[in-house]
């Protein structure tokens, strides 16, 4: 497992160890009920306040490393209860792979922010300056924040000069590329198995040992003592699994020590994977695709699936080294069994496809596989190599398999192989969350003048808004449809969040061209979910913005929802900042947005709709194009402006007719002229006291038709 050696480790390690030599010396599967009392002896825990949870843990870890399922402890059951049925396939391979043992977490603290004990109680405390919500104080001497006021931004972490602010985060989640671990309803971790991709982060990252995953060990050493030849197929990530000692001849030896037929790298199967990428990629791209997406980790697969499925026609069909492997030793070795030894749970989930388990009967991992070296006694000491060495038909590219990128770039050096002037160019990502980013490194729009593309990025947007001098400048965001399902909204909104940083960030690291001050607005998204919107107000907040931008409205929702997305946007934003209501609207919705809040607007209403014939008028609106005022020569507005007065509805009805451009430059001119009255009156009715009801008897006659 990765990083530092720790106690779980040890308790991993003899529980796989313990199992695999249950497996070897015992038919008598119901020994299994002993194995807690002898990798938990005493009457004294070790690493837990009772040696009774400690057991009852190693229990259900047992019962995961033999391919059983968790128990219900809402129901009495032992230990040994169903495990005559672990040598059946259905069970051992029924879902899920990774597991949370409940009574094992910690219940984690989640996205908290404290004040440590190093607080040293400064006299500038600007911890209560900066926080929004007023949440901190000061008790004893000492900073004190009110979780219940909290919103967890973040600006005290970022200003106490002391470090004295955490933020704590579930570890487990804090792995989780694919941001499916939450609390469950009493602040346990829980997995959302809708997105989990079994890539086994959280497993290696949880510090109390309270995640696990099934294994086949059991399974295995029963296939190896029956009269079928398991022959093992090597990941090349061995090579510095297995300490100094575990060189090729020397893990050979051991394996068939353990009762294994004979090791075959997977190396192997990895060069006729490359072979059929390439060759796929040289027919495919760009004929066929764009581009080609390539690994052999199924969960990045997985990922490429649930995030990003009009990406899954890109993904390689090559079948991986160890399907490829697995099938060489099949027909070399008819009616055999193949057991893959590798790094890493994903394997696993690859092992469980039914279009797989005809070729890899058994998915071991090297930490599962040392737990059997050291039921065998082997776990010191490798046997040493014979004269005979273990068979190497693999190139170097292959054996790279393991290596972040080797993938790809064997892929590169079998396309230059077959076509040396071939340009291949080539991005590459370490872990699931690096593979997210790079679908959000920015979008691409294409010109409307000479169809050319242009790659815009939050910080291309923010140098492009610095260029022009813009005296608000918006940050680079997502605007999904009003009918959006929540769960594309969901995704929007973190993406939108994640850029939103990354403006912010551009931001701080530019200065304005032109000497004068440049405001940058976040935007808030989240769609007609109130929780989404809720989320996405309180991470603005952050920022601590000159003003807030609400995105993402009228866009084809009902009028109703937008209203009540700006009432609750409205009441989290701060209320000294202006609030800014984008894309909207009609003279009726910036009049029931201003009840709600709103100080600012955008829209291209007035110049649009007048473009088309629509005026807007304090009694209602007006389509210039109608019949009826062919013969009207009253002005187009007696209330408007200069020229209003100049020029008829006939007149104007006549230049729309015709096609005359100056009637879309008089109809716009009066609709812009019209909104600003508008707002100027709004203004006026507010300071006056009176708004409400002015508003009410507006609207009544801004709505009709005339």
């Amino acid at each position: 497992m990765r990083g530092v050696h720790s106690a779980v480790d040890d308790i991993r390690r003899n529980v796989f160890t313990e199992v695999a030599r249950l497996a070897y010396e015992s038919d008598d599967y119901k020994q299994v009920d002993m194995i807690p009392y002898k990798i938990v002896p005493g009457e004294v825990a070790h690493h837990r306040h009772d040696v009774f949870l400690e057991r009852a843990i190693v229990g259900e870890r047992i019962r995961l490393a033999m391919g059983l399922p968790l128990r219900k402890f809402s129901e009495f059951s032992l230990l040994s209860d169903g495990v005559e049925k672990a040598l059946d396939p259905e069970i051992y391979y029924e879902k899920p792979l990774i597991n949370v043992i409940k009574f094992a977490c910690n219940r984690c603290p989640d996205n908290v922010v404290k004040i440590t004990n190093v607080c040293q109680g400064c006299l500038e405390h600007p911890c209560m300056s900066v926080c929004p919500r007023q949440a901190i104080s000061r008790q004893n001497g000492q900073a004190h924040i009110d979780t219940d006021k909290c919103i967890r931004c973040g600006r005290c972490l970022k200003e106490c000069k002391f470090n004295a602010i955490v933020r704590l985060e579930r570890p487990c989640r804090k792995a989780c590329g694919m941001d499916c671990i939450h609390s469950d309803g009493l602040g346990r971790a829980d997995i959302d198995y809708s997105k989990c991709t079994s890539c086994g982060q959280c497993m290696v990252s949880c510090p109390f040992g309270a995640i696990s995953d099934k294994s086949q060990i059991f399974q295995t050493i029963q296939a190896v003592k029956s009269d079928t030849p398991v022959y093992v197929a090597l990941a090349p990530a061995f090579v510095g699994q297995f300490g100094p000692e575990g060189v090729p001849e020397r893990i050979r030896r051991a394996f068939q020590r353990l009762g294994f037929a004979d090791v075959y790298e997977v190396a192997i199967g990895a060069d006729l994977c490359v072979i059929e990428e390439a060759a796929d990629f040289l027919e495919e791209v760009p004929e066929k695709h764009k581009f080609m997406v390539t690994s052999c980790c199924p969960s990045w697969s997985d990922m490429v699936k649930k995030l990003f499925p009009q990406f899954e026609k890109n993904i390689s069909v090559a079948f991986t080294p160890m399907v490829l492997t697995a099938r060489m030793i099949k027909r070399d070795h008819p009616d055999c069994k193949v057991v893959f030894v590798g790094p890493c749970d994903s394997k696993k989930l690859e092992a469980r496809r039914e279009s797989v388990r005809s070729d890899v009967d058994f998915v071991l991992t090297f930490e599962e596989a040392l737990g059997i070296f050291a039921a065998k006694g082997m776990d010191k000491a490798f046997p040493p190599e014979d004269e005979e060495e273990m068979p190497a038909y693999s190139s170097r590219d292959a054996r790279r398999f393991a290596y972040s990128g080797g993938v790809a770039q064997a892929v590169v050096n079998a396309i230059h192989d077959m076509e040396p002037d071939r340009e291949v160019k080539v991005a590459a990502a370490t872990g699931l969350a690096d593979c997210r980013k790079l679908r959000e490194e920015g979008c691409h729009f294409r010109s409307h003048i000479d169809g050319s593309k242009h790659l815009f990025t939050p910080e291309s947007v923010i140098d492009t808004e610095r260029a022009i001098g813009a005296d608000i400048m918006m940050a680079f965001d997502e605007c999904p449809p009003g009918d959006a399902p929540r769960e594309y909204a969901a995704k929007s909104l973190a993406l939108t969040e994640r850029w939103l940083d990354r403006c912010f960030e551009r931001y701080a690291q530019t200065q304005p061209r032109y000497g004068h001050y440049q405001a940058l607005f976040p935007i808030v998204q989240g769609c007609g979910y109130p929780d989404l919107r809720a989320r996405a107000a309180e991470n603005v907040r952050q920022y601590d913005a000159d003003g807030y931008a609400i995105g993402g409205l009228a866009v084809g929702e009902p009028t109703e929802v937008m209203y009540r997305m700006i009432e609750v946007v409205n009441a989290i934003l701060p209320a000294d900042r202006p609030r800014y209501l984008m894309g909207v609207g009609t003279p009726t919705n910036i009049l029931e947005a201003i009840e709600r809040g709103v100080d600012m607007f955008d829209c291209v209403m007035p110049t649009r709709n007048g473009r088309n014939g629509q005026l807007f008028t304090w009694e209602g609106t007006i389509n210039i194009r109608n019949k009826k005022w062919e013969d009207d020569f009253s002005p187009i507005d007696p209330e408007g402006t200069t020229f209003d007065r100049r020029y008829s509805k006939a007149y104007l009805h006549h230049l729309v007719t015709c096609g005359e451009m100056m009637a879309a430059q008089i109809a716009s001119l009066h609709n812009i002229a019209f909104y600003l009255r508008l707002v100027r009156a709004a203004r006026e009715h507010i300071l006056a006291g009176d708004f409400k009801e002015w508003k009410e008897a507006a609207v009544a006659k801004l709505g009709r038709r005339l």
